[in-house]
């Protein structure tokens, strides 16, 4: 069974200036469970206006697309309630059988996002070994500093030096009567409908917050990008990503 955490980050959120990026991070354990590899994907959504919660569907796109390539058993680890109830209550097959309208008659949100992921869902339930599993953990239980992250991820760029390092993070941190985890549990007894266990929630916290550094570090390369730009041409630009993406950047900072 392989595990996928899915988030997303999102620059001035919703303004016409945004900049988002949805990321997923996949591990690869061996036998007895412990982590061998880190696979990372990430890639911005080109477009203004964009938010949070579209950054965090374009990492479940992103993950899906890798289970269609990558056929297995995949459990997907996410800390959007709005993702999880949308995936393991039926929501997403309701809005496709009613033409993109949810149960009072109003389209869906976010509804171009829903139905690209739809599509893959298809895919992936059709090619996978059994429907991926979708699991919600509470986001954010412990902090992790940005320089630390951005430097990890830097010097290495598949993540599994930076997921040791959250772990590490988190057993320093905690332990299992911490009222912070059992905060987690909670969260998850309310929406998975059980408590995980400790090993288990430690590995799925660390992987959520693997998948947000990701984007996070992804979003604020692009803004030094940005900068970058500006203090070479002082004029609005076309940046080009590393994900061989384009997007408008207006580069001038604001007043």
């Amino acid at each position: 069974m392989h595990i996928i955490a899915i988030d997303g980050a999102c620059y001035h959120n919703g303004q016409i200036d945004s900049v988002s990026c949805g990321a997923c991070a996949v591990i690869h354990n061996d036998e007895d469970g412990s982590f061998t590899a880190a696979d990372l994907h990430a890639g911005y959504l080109l477009e203004e206006n964009s938010t949070n919660q579209r950054a965090e569907l374009h990492g479940l796109s992103l993950a899906l697309s890798f289970m269609v390539e990558n056929p297995a058993n995949y459990i997907v680890i996410t800390d959007s309630e709005y993702i999880f109830n949308a995936m393991t209550k039926g929501w997403i097959h309701n809005w496709m059988c009613n033409d993109w309208l949810t149960s009072t008659r109003e389209p869906v949100k976010n509804q171009d996002l829903w139905k690209d992921i739809y599509v893959k869902l298809c895919a992936a339930e059709r090619l996978c070994e059994d429907t991926p599993c979708f699991y919600h953990i509470k986001g954010h239980v412990v902090s992790f500093g940005k320089a630390t992250r951005n430097s990890l991820l830097s010097d290495d760029p598949s993540g599994f030096k930076l997921i040791k390092e959250l772990i590490k993070n988190f057993d320093d941190k905690f332990d299992p009567t911490d009222e912070r985890i059992e905060k987690a549990q909670s969260c998850s007894e309310r929406n998975n409908g059980f408590r995980l266990e400790y090993d288990q929630l430690r590995r799925f916290v660390a992987m959520n917050m693997l998948a947000d550094a990701l984007a996070s570090h992804k979003v604020d390369e692009h803004l030094q990008y940005l900068q970058d730009c500006y203090m070479r041409s002082k004029l609005d630009c076309y940046g080009k990503h590393d994900h061989n993406m384009y997007i408008y950047c207006d580069t001038r900072p604001s007043s």
